[in-house]
């Protein structure tokens, strides 16, 4: 009898776009790092994955810092629950990365870990958050025209 192992499910980033592309290409970044998590793993490399674990690191920290200004910027009135969303997740992540670099074989704990994060994350409380920046992008672009049109038939 020979069993096959099934690769990875590999994450699509379609299913996580919201629509503002800065936002969008930064959660790509994110896929794609969590991409090689799961496809290192499938081909038994899991000790070469440190690598990996920084880049995520610091594209997650910079989409939070970049994310947190966006919130920033319009007055989401959410912010705050956001940002504590976003600390809980930091928290919980360099616990488990801290687990990892001493050695702790934690790769699949990391893996659901992050796959969670993203659905749950991005889906609900990200997504609230780009809809509201978007609604508030096209107010401002409607105040500016509308300022514009003034001034022409003044």
């Amino acid at each position: 009898m020979n069993l096959q192992i099934s690769p990875p499910i590999l994450l699509d980033i379609n299913d996580f776009r919201l629509g503002y592309k800065p936002i969008d290409d930064q959660h790509a970044e994110i896929i794609h790092c969590i991409n090689e998590l799961y496809a290192k793993r499938f081909i038994g490399e899991t000790g070469n994955l440190t690598c990996i674990i920084q880049r995520l690191n610091a594209h997650v920290s910079n989409h939070f810092k970049f994310e947190e200004n966006m919130m920033r910027e319009c007055s989401y009135p959410h912010i705050d629950p956001h940002i504590a969303d976003h600390a809980k997740l930091v928290v919980e992540s360099k616990k488990l990365i801290d687990r990892f670099m001493s050695g702790e074989e934690i790769s699949e704990e990391l893996q659901e870990f992050l796959f969670n994060m993203l659905r749950q994350h991005i889906n609900n409380i990200d997504r609230r958050a780009v809809s509201y920046y978007l609604n508030y992008l096209e107010e401002q672009e409607e105040t500016w025209k509308s300022k514009m049109l003034k001034k022409i038939l003044e």
